[in-house]
């Protein structure tokens, strides 16, 4: 069964209270997604874990923390809880991440596998390839996931996955790396990747038939909208066009940061509200546009407008981006959540677009 989550991470009752079910539905496996605030907050405490893996480290939620110094403490918890003899299955390209790795090999009783395009990682990308389909009616390609051999300690694994992106090889070698700890069979690992499907909101690519790629993606930090960005561009025959906001409530650092992030490699940017919360959506742009070097940008508060902005502005051979909200399905503001979706905006945004030009 399905339900919806508050956090992340639930709270430590809510989460034994589920283990438990589980144990009773005789699962063998529990994955968590455990947050920095869940490891300071102790909501994992009571908990050991076979597997403890961290993918990867840029600024966020500094609003909680304080600093980037007491954010990787946090983060660096997450071993805390191994099991005797666990594995710990790190991000070997991460320079944030890299010295954990040799800490934990040289003092801890971990089994360490580490995982990226280093040489030297314990599962590597080899032979990375971006898989394109033709758009027929078009008659242009478009992005259809990635191709690239694992070499791992078990043998090499063939990955042909739909995902798209180079921060997706990661996500992907990172699963295998979990995957080889458990001891699961390179002919498991190759077929489950094989049979996943694409993940919510998470460069997702909403067709109507236009003639330019439109793409939603959570990207909510300066590191992962411009891994979107940047993906986008390498897919892209034309203009990137970026519609994003930042957050209320939250770390105001990564403001101006996420905005010079979007003008420096898109080629416009249309800066819009995200999840205002208790703030002035004026003042959260006014911090965006602070971080702007370039003046490839507009301002529309209105996020269903600046969606429709965008799209009437597409040529084809252009990707429009819808960054910041991915999966959610709401927008909050001064304490009320209102329904909105922005892949439902942006379908309706452009089957008006189409409608008028036929």
């Amino acid at each position: 069964r399905t339900g919806a989550a508050v956090n992340t991470t639930p709270e430590s009752l809510d989460l034994q209270r589920y283990l438990s079910e589980m144990v009773s539905n005789k699962m063998d496996y529990a994955v968590l997604e455990i947050s920095s605030h869940a490891l300071s907050l102790k909501r994992v405490a009571g908990c050991s874990l076979r597997v403890a893996a961290f993918t990867n480290f840029t600024q966020d939620h500094l609003d909680f923390h304080g600093d980037m110094g007491a954010y990787f403490n946090a983060k660096r918890d997450i071993f805390r809880y191994l099991d005797e003899g666990g594995s710990a299955v790190l991000n070997a390209d991460d320079p944030m991440i890299q010295p954990l790795a040799r800490t934990l090999a040289r003092i801890s009783d971990s089994n360490v596998i580490t995982c990226g395009m280093n040489s030297d990682a314990t599962i590597r990308a080899m032979n990375i390839s971006e898989q394109r389909i033709q758009n027929k009616k078009h008659k242009r390609t478009v992005p259809a996931g990635l191709s690239f051999t694992a070499r791992t300690p078990s043998g090499e694994i063939p990955v042909n996955s739909c995902l798209i992106g180079r921060f997706n090889v990661y996500n992907i070698l990172m699963s295998i790396g979990i995957a080889h700890a458990l001891g699961i069979h390179t002919d498991a690992i190759e077929q489950g990747l094989r049979s996943m499907e694409s993940v919510e909101g998470r460069f997702e690519q909403i067709d109507e038939g236009q003639d330019f790629l439109a793409i939603v993606d959570y990207a909510h930090t300066e590191d992962a909208l411009r891994n979107v960005i940047e993906t986008a561009r390498s897919v892209t025959e034309g203009k990137v066009i970026t519609v994003f906001g930042c957050g209320g409530d939250r770390d105001r650092a990564k403001r101006p940061q996420m905005g010079e992030a979007a003008s420096a490699f898109s080629d416009f940017v249309i800066i819009t509200s995200d999840n205002p919360r208790s703030e002035d959506p004026a003042d959260i742009v006014r911090d965006i546009v602070y971080g702007l070097k370039k003046t490839n940008y507009s301002v529309q508060h209105d996020r269903a407008e600046a969606i429709a902005e965008a799209v009437s502005m597409a040529r084809e051979g252009d990707t429009v981006i819808i960054a910041g909200k991915g999966h959610e399905d709401y927008q909050e503001s001064k304490g009320k959540r209102v329904h909105f979706s922005d892949k439902e905006v942006l379908r309706r945004k452009i089957r008006k677009r189409l409608a008028l030009s036929d």
